[in-house]
């Protein structure tokens, strides 16, 4: 049996439902960041109000 077919360990699926979470929280706070900028700012970064939604 090779590495790539086994299944993958308990640490490790713990670790990556960790870092998705954080990828979560991290998104989140950006987006809330941003929504606190007037329109002018935003579209010079590229996104729009309905982007952040």
């Amino acid at each position: 049996m090779t590495k790539s077919t086994q299944k993958r360990g308990f640490l490790r699926s713990a670790l990556d439902g960790f870092v998705a979470a954080r990828e979560r929280e991290a998104n989140q706070y950006v987006a809330r960041a941003m929504s606190m900028m007037d329109d002018k700012p935003l579209k010079w970064h590229g996104y729009s109000r309905n982007d952040l939604k």
